[in-house]
């Protein structure tokens, strides 16, 4: 799960972006995200940031877990960004080999080249085997958050049995889906903002980069009030297994609670 750094605790000299990002402004500040449920089995820590896109690779942040910001289990990730915008979200990722138990997270930055902005952390697992029903795929089962669009920095999060806000840019990717049979429809269960009818859901197999197989338009819902809808994908899938990957663009936000495969789409 996306931990944002409006959780954590803050440490020196320390400033508040406008959107949402922390800013730490010399090598003795740092944020603390504490009581971190590591939940068995995680490998992966995925660090969202936004940096000046003109100066690649010069800062680093310095990430420590353990009981305290100096603690010998460190290791440091350069902000590398290939992100078209100033500051625009984007994550950067280290292998930090098998981890169980609680633990303290804390991010720090040794130099201030282009003072890098922290929006939060998220610990996954690769190797991990989940079986996902193509059917019937629960939003909260994500594998991980490819992508997190800028505003959901503070307010995309799961909520009992859906992701709620997924503002635009927000990519999710849901891993080793098989499909016992060839597919060409696609339902998904969702809560629309009604301010907004411009949303659409990409969906996208193996590659965050690929064509579309489907770009879902996705309509008021009254008051994000939970709706199926159904369409035919642009391009049939066969069976086999695969990585989904979900991505919502547009404006305003929606509430994500499942989405599945059909062979074709019902008929009314």
């Amino acid at each position: 799960e996306y931990i944002s750094v409006a959780d954590a605790v803050r440490y020196g000299n320390v400033n508040t972006a406008s959107d949402g990002g922390v800013v730490l402004l010399d090598s003795e500040a740092y944020v603390c995200f504490e009581d971190v449920d590591f939940n068995g089995g995680i490998n992966q820590l995925e660090l969202y940031f936004g940096s000046d896109r003109y100066i690649k690779g010069e800062d680093v942040a310095r990430v420590v877990i353990g009981d305290s910001p100096d603690g010998n289990d460190r290791m440091e990730i350069p902000f590398s960004t290939d992100a078209s915008g100033l500051y625009q979200l984007d994550y950067c990722s280290v292998d930090i080999g098998e981890r169980s138990g609680v633990h303290n997270i804390y991010v720090s930055v040794p130099t201030q080249n282009a003072f890098p902005r922290i929006y939060g952390v998220m610990l996954s697992d690769n190797a991990k085997e989940v079986t996902h029903d193509y059917k019937d795929i629960k939003a909260i089962d994500y594998n991980a958050m490819h992508k997190l669009g800028t505003d959901g920095v503070l307010y995309t999060k799961v909520e009992g049995d859906y992701i709620r806000n997924t503002y635009p840019g927000t990519m999710l990717v849901f891993k080793n889906v098989t499909l016992a049979e060839n597919v060409n429809g696609l339902a998904i269960l969702i809560g629309q903002d009604p301010a907004y009818n411009d949303r659409k859901i990409k969906i996208r197999i193996d590659s965050p980069t690929a064509e579309p197989v489907s770009v879902y338009p996705v309509t008021a819902t009254g008051w994000f009030d939970k709706t199926i809808k159904y369409q035919s994908l642009d391009t049939a899938i066969t069976a086999g297994t695969y990585d989904i990957y979900v991505e919502f663009t547009g404006h305003g936000t929606s509430n994500l609670f499942s989405f599945g495969f059909l062979p074709s789409i019902p008929t009314e």
